[in-house]
């Protein structure tokens, strides 16, 4: 039994659907998986009784009689087991000439969702370093290192409570360690097959982390946050997400980290992504840019 209705197998006459609003009482000649509304889950055989079910003594329950209208389910189907998707990308380029170029850039991302929760987690690290071959003298232009985790709990009508964390280190941008934890709510606004799209809102605690002379920071910061995925094909796909910290002890200190881009899968467990790595810090380093935009090529294994 499931969804207010009680179904019957049988070799002589097949199956029979009999919504649970018509039934006053059933019994069973064995033990029976009974789910309750409240959530008492009672493996028992059953009797019939006037006030609607009656449940055999058992090693932790007693005899007793239960209105039927109390019941969720009963022998409902095992759950499929609850798996871990996600991506494992990497790309590289290397110029050999004049100068010589090395990009490389490597991602992990990984998502476990179910009714009653939701995890996911990535982490990321990109290089970009040139040699002059006459000089020998090598320049890093990016070297960054990301890690974060996000935990969701669904609540009613698409609303979730969420905890997160973010890491970051950004060796050209003199950030030496930057931390961000926090927890709020969380709207699943859109989720068709097509489109996702979420919202979120809570605040949060910043740490910033400098390797020059720019003075180490703390301060607590609204977060808002939003993550949009718009399957455009079979095999193609849009996505965006993005964090806005603004301070709530500065006004003039503001934090946006976004990412955009497409994916298009090549093979089954094959696909090729271009996307752009947004962050605008309107507290930076000392001599370094508000901006900063990465552009990204891969190859990923999808899992």
């Amino acid at each position: 039994m499931g969804d207010g209705v009680m179904i019957f197998k049988s070799n002589m006459v097949g199956e029979i659907n009999v919504p649970m609003s018509s039934l006053s009482f059933f019994s069973t000649d064995k033990s029976a998986a009974l789910h309750f509304q409240d959530g008492t889950v009672l493996q028992q055989q059953v009797l019939g009784s006037a006030a609607g079910i009656a449940v055999s003594s058992g090693e932790i329950v007693a005899a007793q009689s239960i209105p039927v209208a109390q019941l969720a389910k009963i022998n409902p189907p095992p759950l499929p087991p609850i798996d871990w998707t996600g991506r494992i990308g990497a790309g590289l380029i290397i110029q050999s000439g004049n100068t010589r170029n090395q990009d490389v850039n490597v991602s992990i991302a990984a998502k476990r969702e179910t009714e009653a929760d939701r995890i996911t987690f990535d982490a990321r690290y990109i290089e970009n370093k040139e040699e002059n071959v006459d000089t020998g003298v090598e320049s890093i232009s990016k070297r960054s290192y990301a890690l974060g985790g996000n935990y969701d709990y669904f609540l009613a009508d698409d609303w979730y409570v969420y905890s997160n964390v973010g890491a970051e280190k950004e060796v050209t941008a003199n950030i030496d360690l930057r931390l961000a934890i926090g927890s709020g709510f969380g709207n699943r606004l859109i989720r068709t097959d097509a489109t996702e799209f979420d919202i979120e809102l809570g605040l949060s605690w910043v740490s910033e982390n400098f390797t020059d002379t720019t003075e180490d920071i703390d301060y607590a910061a609204l977060r808002v946050g939003w993550r949009y995925d718009r399957q455009l094909s079979g095999i193609t796909k849009l996505f965006h997400k993005g964090r806005w910290y603004p301070s709530l002890e500065d006004n003039s200190d503001h934090l946006v980290k976004t990412e955009t881009g497409i994916r298009t899968r090549l093979l089954d467990i094959l696909s090729a992504e271009a996307k752009i790595i947004f962050d605008w810090d309107s507290t930076p380093a000392i001599d370094k840019r508000e901006e900063d935009a990465t552009f990204v090529l891969g190859l990923g294994w999808d899992f």
